[in-house]
């Protein structure tokens, strides 16, 4: 198997911190509202809100994996020119997809896990009453 290059005509083949600190950015302000509009949906049950928290971690995830298997990254990546590829420069496949993803996925779980757990002790009256994300 034949690896690309470190650098190619004078410049590096890898993105530098500054490129990757942009796309997250960038793919945070892709998502931030998505969230914001999905959790702006009223749901006054513990099964809805429930379902609303999953909905929106299934969403960001997809959002990871599925565009990197498409289109060999995120619209932060692409837009600032990063590429993911394997080593010899071929696309990636989904299970690799989901391999890169694999922390993401595994720290939303226990996030929505906390979620559900914390939801279950709070008097759900007050939760709801609260109204915090309007």
């Amino acid at each position: 198997m034949e690896h690309l290059p470190l650098t190619l005509n004078g410049q590096s083949v890898y993105a530098t911190f500054g490129q990757r600190l942009g796309a997250a950015i960038i793919d945070i302000l892709i998502v931030i509202p998505i969230v914001i509009a999905v959790q702006a949906i009223n749901s006054q049950t513990y099964g809805a809100e429930v379902a609303i928290e999953v909905l929106i971690t299934v969403l960001s995830l997809s959002y990871a994996v599925a565009l990197n298997y498409l289109y060999g990254g995120t619209i932060g990546k692409l837009v600032l020119g990063i590429r993911i590829t394997h080593i010899d420069g071929s696309r990636i496949s989904l299970k690799t997809s989901f391999m890169r993803s694999s922390v993401d996925i595994l720290l939303s779980v226990v996030t929505v896990y906390v979620f559900v757990v914390t939801l279950q002790g709070l008097d759900l009256n007050a939760y709801f009453a609260s109204n915090w994300i309007r």
